[in-house]
């Protein structure tokens, strides 16, 4: 069994989103940047190549508002437990 490079305990409302700059960049370049991005609610992003969420969460769209800081319009929020993974 994996264990988490990151474990980031229930706490305060997390936003998960996709770094679609870096997909860009992993096709161009072809190398393995990690893509998947955890804001902690306290001013720090975490990234990996996969995330699992240890309890409820909710999907959001906004077509006039993008997530504060990036370009995504469409996130997971969450304040539950999140383990981060490497590849």
């Amino acid at each position: 069994m994996r264990r988490p490079r990151i474990r980031l305990a229930p706490g305060p409302v997390r936003r998960i989103y996709v770094n679609q700059r870096a997909i860009s960049r992993n096709h161009q370049k072809q190398t393995l940047e990690p893509v998947v991005a955890v804001d902690d609610g306290q001013g720090t992003t975490h990234h990996g190549h996969e995330i699992e969420i240890l309890g409820p969460s909710r999907v959001k769209y906004s077509r006039d508002i993008t997530l504060t800081g990036t370009p995504a319009r469409v996130w997971i929020e969450t304040a539950e437990g999140v383990d981060i993974y490497d590849k």
